[in-house]
């Protein structure tokens, strides 16, 4: 797994090995120079200094294929380890495994089915191919707790020759793994397989182009690849995958995804998918109304096909309606939205408990084991996107019902503190009662999640203008937002909250959208004060990553902030920002870091709807709105202005490229509810033509 800081995956684990074979499990590891280290997406390669082995990787989808050069040959061979698996502890470490099978099918060719259990129970299947023979294998001992084998395969080989190795997952069975290699690694082409995967990472990060120093490129590209590396495509080459119930079946649209970490995505990787890689949503909706009928809710947290009920709400919810109403059309709306109902409305197990949450309005502290609070208010997020989704559907008793529970929020303020504050079941306040406590289920337990009141009380990402008339009006609403980045965290500190600008946290999800609350509220020049600030002190090669990037959190953040935009409302949730602040799904510029940005958008699909011209420039125009964009291909250098209504953004602009002149004009409408309407006008003047031409 890739930054979750929960562990899983990772299960067979290679190691070069030269001189003695047999030793301590832990005793093949190697010392390696950092300056000998080198990667890039689709490759990776270090020297081994022990063995004295160069080491080089690359893969497919579902295979990996690993070049080794032996320097020195004294008996040459390679560890495979199937008893490794990321763990908490040593002891799970070593007890995680609870079969394995292998068969040496050739001098060349081990298969193997390993089940284990670390997150979730899950089963693997390989197929693992040499270049060479093996010329002999010893099977090391076992502790008294592990069933995983480890196994010692030796070469007849001489310095400087070159071992391959390529290794094929499944879920399925051997010969899943098997059709996985043949379809996808057929030959023994070490580079034209690294080609291959250069030129399809690049194929995605190539759709954002960028202007700005070596350093801001390195570190903004790196995010992006981060943020791509998840959902994972686990279904087999022919559609079939092992589902929730362990069942072998085939993906309904021929491809399944898994590794869901939706309390992190929602907010900020989903919505950046739906820019930047719309031709995988209908995938990744799919594979969630999938996972979600096999095991009677939408996924929490997807893990190989599994749920492991990680972190609090259900936002697979926000991740289908968002899709919904941004035009996706490639699953069956009824079928979602029956998922969506049902997951929202049918307790489930741990974290849902319908029948208390719509009694009393909120999740009591004194009924709910822990996180009652940060429960409350991420539930009501996803009933507001439900709520949505029904009302496009023409389903309106479902509409006016989740709306009515998306005001739940409301319960769980106390206009005497100024915080969501814990309450209890006959509707009296928790006490004693410290905002700055930080609560986390999975050690110090509280009514927060990874986090404080100071935090929790701005999480109402559906409804801004709600939680300000909570607080009074906007005067009073902006003296405490001034306050969460002014007044000092204190006590004990967690893990998760951290990259602390006062009791704000920017290393964790529910702080994310806060600083563009500002804008809502009449002071966006605060928004961009605080947005180059987070982005020059926590997005830079020397700054400390203080706290892991959960599944493609701060890494999905960081483009945004670099582009200097937000989503707070509408199932476009709390923390993805590209070309404008997106507040209540409402532009407004605040600023641009690079000297220009270009968003092609792939897969041809616009996530804007304007009425009007459909043209090309009001795409880009949508999605970038300063510096530099193009047109059909080709750079323009654009000169505009933009205005801040009290209902509506207007921004117009002048292009100029020799003989042509383009004029054009943007309004964006805010309606109620958080609907809005966008109108572009445009028209280009060419040199000798006296009327312009509309377009």
């Amino acid at each position: 797994l890739n930054g979750t800081g929960c562990m899983d995956l990772g299960d067979i684990l290679v190691m070069p090995v030269t001189g003695t074979r047999v030793r301590a499990w832990d005793a093949y590891r190697s010392h390696f120079p950092k300056d000998k280290e080198a990667a890039t997406p689709g490759y990776y390669t270090t020297e081994l200094s022990d063995p004295q082995v160069k080491a080089e990787l690359t893969a497919s989808i579902h295979a990996a294929l690993h070049r080794y050069t032996y320097h020195k040959a004294d008996s040459a061979s390679i560890l495979i380890d199937l008893q490794h698996g990321p763990a908490w502890r040593e002891e799970q470490y070593h007890s995680q495994v609870n079969s394995c099978e292998v068969n040496w099918e050739d001098a060349q060719t081990l298969t193997g089915h390993v089940n284990n259990t670390v997150w979730v129970n899950q089963d693997y299947f390989f197929v693992m191919k040499f270049n060479r023979p093996v010329v002999d294998s010893i099977y090391l001992p076992m502790g008294e707790t592990e069933k995983g084998k480890r196994i010692i395969a030796s070469f007849d080989m001489q310095p400087g020759d070159e071992l391959m190795m390529k290794v094929a997952l499944s879920t399925t069975s051997v010969d899943g793994a098997k059709k996985n290699l043949e379809a996808e690694i057929p030959a023994w082409d070490f580079e034209g397989v690294k080609t291959a995967a250069h030129n399809e990472w690049n194929n995605y990060l190539s759709r954002i182009e960028i202007d700005g120093t070596d350093d801001e490129k390195t570190n903004f590209y790196t995010c992006f690849y981060h943020a791509l590396i998840q959902p994972n495509q686990i279904s087999d080459v022919d559609g079939m995958y092992r589902n929730a119930a362990d069942s072998i079946v085939k993906a309904g649209m021929g491809t399944f995804y898994s590794t869901f970490s939706l309390w992190d995505t929602y907010r900020a990787a989903h919505p950046f998918y739906t820019l930047m890689i719309p031709e995988r949503v209908d995938g990744f909706v799919n594979s969630l109304i999938e996972q979600g009928e096999v095991q009677g809710f939408l996924p929490i947290w997807g893990l190989w096909g599994k749920e492991n009920f990680c972190m609090i709400g259900n936002h697979g919810v926000s991740v289908i309606a968002e899709a919904y109403r941004k035009g996706f059309r490639g699953f069956d709306a009824e079928r979602a939205f029956n998922i969506i109902k049902k997951t929202q409305t049918v307790s489930h197990p741990l974290k849902s408990d319908w029948e208390v949450y719509t009694k009393y309005g909120y999740f009591p502290t004194d009924l709910i084991k822990a996180e009652s609070v940060s429960s409350t208010l991420e539930s009501v997020y996803d009933d507001y996107a439900a709520a949505d989704m029904a009302r496009r559907m023409g389903k309106e008793e479902d509409a006016a019902y989740f709306a009515k529970r998306a005001d739940y929020y409301k319960n769980m303020f106390d206009p005497q503190t100024k915080f969501m504050r814990p309450r209890k079941a006959d509707g009296t306040w928790k006490a004693p009662f410290n905002p700055s406590a930080l609560g986390h289920s999975e050690s110090i337990g509280g009514d927060y999640t990874e986090g404080n009141a100071w935090q929790y009380t701005w999480h109402v990402q559906h409804d801004v203008p709600g939680l300000i008339q909570l607080f009074g009006g906007e005067e009073p609403f902006l003296n405490k937002l001034d306050s969460l980045f002014t007044v000092k965290l204190e006590g004990e500190s967690l893990s998760d909250v951290t990259g602390l600008i006062g009791q704000y946290a920017h290393g964790n999800e529910p702080s994310h959208h806060v600083t563009y609350l500002y804008a809502l509220a009449g002071r966006p020049e605060r928004t961009q004060e605080l947005v180059r600030e987070i982005f020059d002190t926590q997005y830079t090669k020397a700054a400390p990553v203080e706290d892991r990037p959960r599944v493609l959190r701060r890494r999905a953040e960081h483009r945004p902030h670099a582009a200097a935009a937000h989503v707070v409302q509408k199932r476009r949730h709390a923390r993805k920002h590209l070309g404008g602040c997106h507040l209540r799904n409402k532009t407004q510029v605040t600023r641009i870091l690079f000297g220009g940005e270009t968003l092609p958008l792939g897969g041809g699909k616009t996530p804007l709807k304007p009425s009007g011209a459909q043209d090309d420039l009001q795409r880009r125009h949508a999605a970038h709105t300063l510096g530099r964009f193009a047109l059909h291909g080709r750079e323009f250098k654009a000169q505009f202005t933009s205005q801040r209504g009290p209902r509506q953004i207007v921004v117009a602009g002048r292009i100029d490229d020799n003989s042509v002149q383009i004029e054009y004009a943007a309004v964006y409408h805010f309606l109620n509810f958080g609907y809005q309407r966008y109108d572009f006008f445009a028209k280009k003047h060419v040199s000798g033509n006296a009327l312009p031409t509309y377009l």
